[in-house]
């Protein structure tokens, strides 16, 4: 066998170095300490926003002001319990601690990552179960007012809570749509963190 036969393929072994992304230790560690704050912030935000709506649904039972109301509280409450279960399902696993080593933080944010998108997974999900509790809502405000669209006898801020009432079942409609493009954008990152931490190991 010549020597010619013996010798590695540079050409395949530098396109593989090519395709993995070139580890910047600064930049890492400030993407990292960014996305370390990012979960932790939606985790925080999405809860909180679970235990108010959990306590107005609540109020609105307790208030037994009729039986719309009294299904939305119900329906509300189901809601508020589900979402903030799976989010903090989705979203524990990725809190983790900061690192100085590269590849420690490359871990981190892939775990994050992971973390993120199936959160998305689950909101697109929820998309379904926020229609019902739209439907429920669009009942409550047809039982009161006897209209599903605003009169000229209404005040400003039952028009205002009409023209919101109809503008969370347009917001529902596009979630998948703005949830689809975040799991495909974020898949991408994770790709590119994936083989940033294999060229990495492959290194050591």
């Amino acid at each position: 066998m010549s020597d010619n036969d013996q010798s590695p393929d540079w050409d395949n072994l530098q396109g593989l170095w090519q395709d993995a992304p070139a580890i910047d230790p600064t930049r890492l560690f400030r993407k990292a300490r960014f996305a370390w704050w990012r979960v932790r912030i939606t985790l925080f935000l999405n809860l909180a926003i679970c235990v108010i709506g959990e306590l107005l649904c609540a109020f609105v039972l307790i208030k037994n002001i009729s039986l719309a109301s009294n299904v939305f509280g119900i329906v509300g409450l189901l809601f508020c319990w589900v979402t903030a279960w799976f989010t903090y399902k989705h979203l524990r696993s990725s809190l983790g601690d900061m690192s100085s080593e590269p590849e420690k933080l490359l871990e981190l944010q892939i775990k994050q990552l992971n973390g993120l998108i199936a959160f998305a997974r689950f909101n697109i999900k929820m998309t379904y179960y926020g229609m019902v509790f739209s439907a429920v809502a669009f009942w409550m405000f047809y039982e009161k007012h006897g209209v599903f669209f605003p009169t000229e006898q209404m005040s400003g801020m039952q028009t205002f809570v009409n023209g919101v009432m109809w503008g969370i079942p347009i917001g529902i409609l596009l979630c998948p749509f703005i949830y689809g493009r975040f799991i495909k954008r974020k898949t991408q990152e994770l790709l590119g963190l994936e083989a940033s931490l294999a060229a990495l190991r492959a290194a050591g």
